[in-house]
């Protein structure tokens, strides 16, 4: 079951999504660049495998990049 954030918590994620996200063809998005600082960040083990492997995971529209939904997802897998 998908945990349910507050309005608080949402906005404190857009926060976050906005300060490592880019514009990109007019629609924000984090890259696998930022998603690794991002990982590092969170004090979270990495490697380019592991990077590559969430991105494989959370990019449900194959961008190649985070759109927000699914930058909220990735914070989910760490709460």
């Amino acid at each position: 079951m998908a945990r349910v954030f507050t309005a608080a918590e949402v906005e404190s994620f857009q926060t976050a999504f906005d300060t490592f996200s880019e514009e990109n063809a007019g629609v924000r998005s984090v890259s696998t660049e930022s998603l690794a600082e991002i990982l590092e960040i969170m004090e979270k083990p990495y490697d380019e495998a592991s990077v590559q492997t969430y991105m494989a995971e959370l990019d449900v529209n194959n961008s190649g990049r985070l759109e927000f939904d699914e930058f909220v997802k990735l914070i989910a897998k760490f709460l």
